[in-house]
């Protein structure tokens, strides 16, 4: 509300001197602003002033109003999208928690088998395999979410449902997952090889795009606030023909042409800040992961709102006799990790 200010100096009519102050008499009495409205004022100032020349009701001109109203509450859905290769569709079984060592304890268990009801994903695994995956509409995030075998099988979102929830309890997300074990970045999610028959990258912005459909189906908004990204290690290892370099610069290169696309596709549910991007690094088990991993930590270390972390302290000769993916506790630790950086772009 604003007070009326006093500017009359000298050479001003009495009369109108006086007929300010009897305008602001309310105030003086009431101790807020006139003109009707409810609230707390801004004005710090201990005497009220009044405008010289103000025109009063009445004299034929409209008179400015300042009266405040409450902004629209707005319903926007926070989104995370998690893509990649099998660690990302989740090869880790449910049966092997608790885990004998102790990270997953029985009474921890017991919580992320109940599910989060306020964390929900819509996932496609695997979608041009025999082995696809997936569901149709936006379910609670709990285990089964993973690769389509006879087990129980989950990947990074129960970890990461489990440390928003206990971060941020009660609050919503929503996590689209897609992802297909065995896939390289230089052919299956190439951008640039875009039209070609069951790209991946295709596929991510469809899926992302039919997600967003249904989560703004309500006349809510949708707000994409991390790309998260667990891929790499066939690309270690198979890629030789494609990478010229050691330091795996095309990589890098090819993975930024895909991020920036993907921004520019969806450019309407970037946060001011735009695509934060989150990437793990791949296991130890792999024989150029520290290549590969120095890449992607260049790749977070050159762009803005980039984030990678290493696994190398994660597990997979525990429970996982392949030894390409993750054991089941060190799936929830990898969950948590992408979690905790989640956090960070919100």
């Amino acid at each position: 509300m604003k007070i009326f200010r006093q500017m009359a100096g000298r050479g001003k009519s009495a009369a109108l001197v006086a007929l300010a102050l009897l305008l602001s008499l309310p105030s003086l009495l009431f101790g807020c602003a006139g003109g009707g409205n409810g609230g707390n004022s801004e004005s710090n100032s201990s005497a009220l002033s009044v405008a010289p020349e103000a025109t009063q009701p009445g004299d034929g001109e409209e008179t400015e109003t300042n009266i405040e109203t409450a902004a629209e509450p707005t319903n926007v859905k926070r989104v995370i999208v998690l893509a990649g290769q099998s660690n990302a569709v989740g090869h880790s079984h449910m049966k092997f928690l608790p885990d004998a060592a102790g990270k997953i304890s029985p009474e921890r268990m017991e919580k992320l088998k109940k599910g989060y009801a306020n964390i929900q994903i819509l996932y496609n695994n695997n979608n041009f395999l025999s082995t696809k995956s997936g569901n149709r509409r936006f379910a609670p995030v709990n285990f089964g979410c993973g690769v389509n075998v006879s087990d129980v099988t989950f990947g990074p979102e129960v970890g990461i449902a489990e440390y928003l929830d206990e971060n941020y309890p009660g609050e919503e997300f929503y996590i689209i997952k897609c992802a297909t074990g065995g896939t390289t970045l230089f052919k299956d999610w190439n951008p640039t090889l875009k039209e070609e028959k069951n790209n991946l990258y295709a596929w991510l912005l469809t899926f992302t795009e039919e997600a967003l459909g249904q989560l703004t189906a309500d006349g809510s908004e949708a707000e994409i606030i991390s790309f998260c990204w667990m891929q790499g290690e066939t690309d270690s290892y198979a890629g030789q023909d494609f990478y010229k370099d050691s330091t795996f610069s095309e990589y890098n290169d090819l993975f930024g042409k895909l991020v920036d696309g993907f921004s520019e596709k969806f450019s309407a549910y970037l946060p001011e800040g735009g695509l934060a991007v989150i990437q793990g690094g791949i296991s130890s088990y792999w024989s150029k992961a520290s290549r590969l991993n120095a890449a992607k930590q260049l790749f977070a270390k050159e762009r803005e709102n980039t984030y990678f972390f290493s696994t190398y302290d994660l597990t997979y000769d525990v429970d996982n006799t392949d030894y390409y993916h993750f054991d089941a506790a060190a799936m929830i630790l990898l969950g948590n990790r992408f979690g905790e950086y989640v956090a960070k772009t919100f």
